[in-house]
């Protein structure tokens, strides 16, 4: 009996580190209230700096107001002086058609001066002041002339210059709102700090306790090993066989997953089961805490160079595999050097030399580096923001390869009974402590009703209810009932090169006759969100202006005409789906909906294994697929599903794509302007649906069942499942040595 108790580890209770954490948070929010006190201090002299420059803002105003009014006048002026100038070379017209009757007169004057003899005296004085005067008024002409045309130049540049102002006026700064704001900072620090202090004191409470809990421990250590020294002694004098041992109980969470996982190799896993499994019992560089931030694990610091083209990851000192084994950097390497050899390949494919290694497997050229027994060096070929992302996924995570992988996460897996259970034990060696719970038992089960009493008993304490069995719970402990939007997209897959889906038309078809919205109201009503692109609600790239392909017989029929087919299309098809009752639903329905424009199908059942290996060889035709991000970002949905490179396994089982797509999606990777990268995405996501590889259905809303005793436990975005910080004081029947197959 005394040898099932572990005594050589301490009690897994509040840690240094979250003591230190604890300090360092109050000590921000300390410095953060200094900062708002400055900032109320510096309020009333924000208040006459403002003051101020209303005043400025007035003045100017003023100044704009009587420029403008000065400005209407000269543009009146401009008016009347072009009116007269009208006026003036109307006057200088006529003025010179009289004057060239004059000359012609000065002619005939001349004419009769030379013949009039007698009266020659008379005549010649008169003629000179005549030809005077007609070279006077010549003259003046001529002066007038060019200074007309001056004013008139002056005139036209005045009417093409254009003194503009702008049209809305300065705004002056809302001081009230201002001042309400820095109230509110000053007052939700000044509660903060309180609620810091009893944290604190908590804190420190706490930790004293602690330090009594590790004496008590450290003596009832030394009290059991006195017993099994004692033990030892009687049973080797009495010379009788070993007593029966009777174990303690494990505290053991029983989780629901619907189908057998594929693999459990991290690099090799591509479905959501394999991932679940892998992610509590495998941990690399960095992992994804209780949204899409990563935060790191086997590293404790790491740097980026300014160009964001090299990264240099520190590994921690206390690492080791869950059977004792130090992790060396040479793992970590490793572990990068497998993710470029699976089906994964495309997350670290910015690494350099990436592109021939996995051409050659020479990764002499890789762009990864030992520096010295502790520090990595990775080199990529350009900037790419996702990557620390990309190290959360477990793709690259550290193993020793064996049927059952020995990794470095919390959780060793122990053992893999088929169509039955995967069971992991609490990691003795895990850096952060030896988790809470002592077991975690995967239950392989998708029959509903049997999932709904075991967990109803106490027997499953997290699953995923359907429509039907989520309103019985609701009603029944609503309180069990967590749920967040899942980072997913739904869809009914297409193979673009099966005649007659090579054919946009028709695919285009397909989208208008399915009925998205009857679907989820009549059968998923509490389970999604129609989707009228790619990209969920909750992201940045998410496009709130695409409408979709709306549901439209019609139309459907229309096209199908176009495309050749105007009796619809000539065969019955098979629609592939996973064999369980809600795929069985939603089939049906959409079965009835294709039917109704001419497109006959042939539901095929499959298990999950036999579903996703015939899509990835590229043999279904129509299937129903599904896609849950990685990583949360948009790269995670648009490379493996869309480009060329990631035919079949790494995603892309529509086998669709362009070489402009392709360019597009590398760029995209390659931008670092999160503005500017968002709106390709965007664009990308049009082009996508403009070519309809897949009617894209719904995103799912992560609905869990948790049993209300369990602790520190909630959905997660990704569909993970993070057990790190989760503890129970449930006890699920007798602990029974479990089947290991090593």
């Amino acid at each position: 009996m005394l040898g099932s108790f572990q005594i050589e580890k301490e009690p897994p209770i509040f840690s240094h580190e979250i003591h230190a954490n604890i300090r360092n948070i109050v000590a921000q929010t300390e410095d953060l209230n200094k900062i708002g006190t400055e900032l109320i201090n510096s309020k009333e002299k924000l208040g006459s700096r403002i003051e101020s420059v209303i005043e400025l803002n007035s003045k100017i105003g003023d100044f704009i107001e009587e420029t403008i009014r000065i400005r209407d006048r000269l543009i009146n002026v401009g008016k009347n002086l072009a009116n007269e100038l009208v006026r003036i070379e109307d006057q200088i017209s006529t003025t010179n058609r009289i004057f060239t009757r004059i000359k012609t007169l000065g002619l005939f004057v001349r004419i009769e001066e030379s013949r009039s003899i007698k009266y020659r005296p008379v005549i010649a004085p008169v003629v000179e002041k005549f030809f005077t005067l007609q070279a006077d008024i010549e003259k003046a002409i001529t002066g007038i002339l060019p200074e007309v045309q001056r004013i008139n130049e002056m005139i036209a540049y005045f009417k093409n210059t254009r003194v503009t102002f702008p049209e809305s006026k300065i705004t002056n700064p809302d001081y009230s709102r201002l001042k309400l704001f820095l109230d509110d900072t000053h007052r939700v620090f000044s509660e903060e700090i309180e609620q810091a202090a009893k944290i604190m004191n908590l804190a420190g409470t706490i930790a004293a306790e602690k330090i009594k809990l590790q004496k008590e421990w450290t003596d009832l250590s030394s009290i059991l090993s006195k017993l099994q020294q004692m033990q030892g002694l009687i049973t080797e004098r009495a010379s009788i066989p070993q007593p029966f041992q009777i174990m303690q109980k494990p505290d053991i969470v029983a989780i629901n997953i619907t189908n057998d996982p594929i693999t459990f190799r991290p690099d090799a896993k591509t479905d959501i089961t394999s991932s679940q499994i892998i992610n509590c019992f495998s941990t690399g560089l960095f992992e994804f805490s209780d949204g899409v931030e990563v935060l790191p694990v086997l590293c404790n610091k790491y740097s980026m160079s300014p160009d964001g083209k090299q990264y240099d990851f520190t590994l921690r000192p206390d690492i080791k595999f869950q059977n004792g084994k130090p992790v060396g950097i040479d793992d970590i390497k490793q572990g990068i050097i497998r993710a470029l050899s699976g089906p994964n390949f495309n997350l670290f494919e910015m690494i350099e030399g990436s592109e021939e290694f996995i051409q050659t497997k020479n990764s002499k050229k890789l762009g990864i580096e030992v520096l010295n027994r502790t520090t990595l060096r990775i080199k990529l070929s350009y900037p790419f923001i996702p990557l620390l992302s990309h190290f959360a996924t477990n793709v690259a995570d550290p193993f020793i390869d064996q049927d059952l992988p020995i990794c470095a996460g919390p959780y060793q897996l122990v053992g893999f009974d088929p169509g039955k259970q995967a069971i992991l034990r609490a990691n003795q060696y895990y850096y952060h402590g030896r988790p809470p719970v002592d077991e975690i038992h995967f239950i392989i089960e998708s029959d509903e009703e049997k999932c709904y009493e075991l967990f109803r008993k106490g027997e499953l304490h997290v699953y995923r209810p359907s429509n039907l069995t989520l309103k019985r719970i609701i009603k029944e402990s609503p309180r069990s009932i967590q749920t967040i939007p899942e980072l997913s997209i739904q869809y009914l897959c297409i193979n673009c090169q099966k005649v007659p889906f090579n054919q946009q038309l028709v695919r285009q078809a397909i989208c208008h006759a399915i009925n998205k919205k009857g679907m989820i109201d009549s059968l998923l009503n509490n389970e999604a969100v129609l989707a009228n692109g790619i990209f969920t609600p909750s992201m940045q790239t998410y496009n709130s202006k695409l409408t979709g392909y709306r549901y439209d017989p019609k139309r459907a029929r229309e096209l199908l005409k176009q495309a050749g087919f105007p009796n619809g299309l000539p065969d019955t098809y098979l629609f592939d789906i996973s064999d369980n009752v809600p795929a069985r639903q939603r089939a049906e329905f959409v079965k009835e909906n294709l039917a109704r424009v001419g497109i006959k199908t042939e539901i095929n059942p499959l298990s999950f294994s036999r579903l996703i290996e015939k899509s990835y060889e590229g043999r279904s035709i129509l299937s129903f697929r599904g896609w849950i991000s990685d990583t949360g970002d948009p790269d995670n949905f648009i490379f493996p599903l869309f480009h060329s490179s990631s035919y079949g396994r790494t995603g892309n089982t529509f086998f669709f794509s362009t070489p402009e797509l392709d360019k597009d999606i590398d760029n995209a990777r390659r931008i670092h302007n999160l503005i500017q990268r968002n709106m390709l995405y965007q664009r990308i996501e049009s082009i996508i649906l403009e070519q309809a590889p897949a009617v894209f259905l719904y995103h799912r809303l992560l609905n869990l069942a948790i049993n209300e005793k369990l602790r520190g436990f909630k959905p997660h975005a990704l569909n993970l499942f993070n057990l790190r910080s989760t503890w129970t004081g449930l006890k699920t029947g007798l602990y029974k040595p479990v089947m290991s197959r090593a």
